[in-house]
């Protein structure tokens, strides 16, 4: 039978290796960003999925389980900073004006 201590204990484990991938992932993405800025985004999550795969193996990981999580968080994060950025830019139009 499981216990709510082991649970809880998978969970944190997750949660910490997780946080371990994802800050590695979102370095790369500002890493390559600033070396490659005019590189198309399918070519930019490419190389930052390849990168990562090393990252999530070395880590004692398998990839099987993360490449599909981590391709959707580029996606989302890329698309969340292009929000955010969109709406300083726009900000800072109209105060401008």
């Amino acid at each position: 039978m499981t216990s709510i201590a082991t649970v809880a204990s998978e969970i944190i484990g997750t949660v910490q290796t997780g946080q371990a991938i994802y800050k590695a992932v979102v370095s790369a993405m500002d890493s390559l960003e600033s070396v490659s800025a005019s590189m198309n985004g399918a070519d930019k999550k490419a190389i930052v999925l390849s990168i990562i795969q090393s990252v999530v193996e070395n880590s004692g990981q398998l990839w099987s389980t993360w490449s599909t999580l981590i391709a959707n968080f580029i996606d989302h994060i890329k698309g969340l900073y292009n929000a955010v950025v969109s709406i300083f830019s726009n900000t800072a139009t109209a105060t401008s004006v």
